[in-house]
């Protein structure tokens, strides 16, 4: 993982986190692909420390891999994150807790979820979660990948197992079950955020999951943002999208879910 630390911080014993875990159809990506998203959040929070992790990658590894690896990033941070500061800079001396934001894009938002929801003790490490152009309903997003013939592009069949498999691997489906009604009980933040120029991710997923999550009673913030498709998000968090309005949008979107 790539550590970027506050450079500020105040009196509180608190310390705030933000964990991101990219996206790339469960097959590609890499934590210093995502650098600048590390350096444009530690230059606009910079009370805040910014992870950007890796995961085991298919065909490499499937996704109880990729999961795993995720629950170990959240424990790590937890555990030693702190020990890990205070021996690098005096800085954090008096920092004693961790408040962790875990931010997902894409299949990383999905990761999030399915770690969330493969292991409690995970989310109940999680103040925030914050899910750009996420994947919540496997087996609708595996049509949308038929419909545009990536399917052998992307990992997603691979990596959870072939398609007779993708209901056990999909957020969506597997809170529907009634068998993860513990995730109903977090007490996390959730915000679902996605493009309405996203034609990568059926706006359906976001929507349902949204009313699924409603109906069970969780405070959930959901948003449609104007001029925005899959990868926008991204390069917005990473400062190489020119429209500057947009970047501006996503960075007061972290001030406002990670500094309440």
């Amino acid at each position: 993982m790539n550590i970027y630390p506050a450079s500020h911080l105040d009196n509180n014993s608190t310390h705030k986190v933000i964990l991101f875990i990219h996206g790339g159809a469960w097959n590609s990506g890499d934590k210093f692909l995502y650098h600048n998203v590390g350096l444009n959040l530690q230059k606009h929070l910079p009370n805040c420390t910014t992870i950007v992790c890796n995961y085991t990658l298919s065909p490499e590894g499937f996704i109880e891999d990729q999961v795993e690896d995720i629950c170990n990033c959240v424990e790590w941070i937890h555990k030693d994150l702190i020990k890990f500061m205070k021996e690098n800079s005096s800085l954090f001396d008096n920092i004693k807790n961790i408040e962790l934001t875990v931010c997902g894009h894409s299949a990383g938002g999905h990761l999030t979820f399915l770690s969330c929801l493969f292991s409690p003790k995970t989310l109940q490490k999680i103040t925030n979660i914050i899910s750009f152009a996420s994947v919540f309903d496997i087996v609708n997003q595996y049509e949308r990948e038929l419909e545009r013939c990536v399917e052998n592009i992307s990992g997603l069949r691979k990596v959870m197992h072939g398609e007779e498999n993708l209901v056990k691997y999909s957020p969506y489906q597997l809170l529907k079950s009634g068998n993860y009604d513990f995730f109903f009980k977090t007490k996390a933040n959730i915000y679902l955020l996605q493009g309405k120029k996203d034609f990568t991710i059926p706006k359906i997923q976001i929507e349902t999951f949204t009313q699924l999550l409603k109906d069970k009673g969780m405070n959930v913030f959901h948003e449609m943002l104007d001029d925005v498709d899959h990868s926008l998000v991204v390069k917005s968090l990473m400062n190489i999208d020119t429209r500057k309005e947009i970047n501006k949008t996503i960075i007061n979107i972290f001030s406002k879910v990670i500094l309440q």
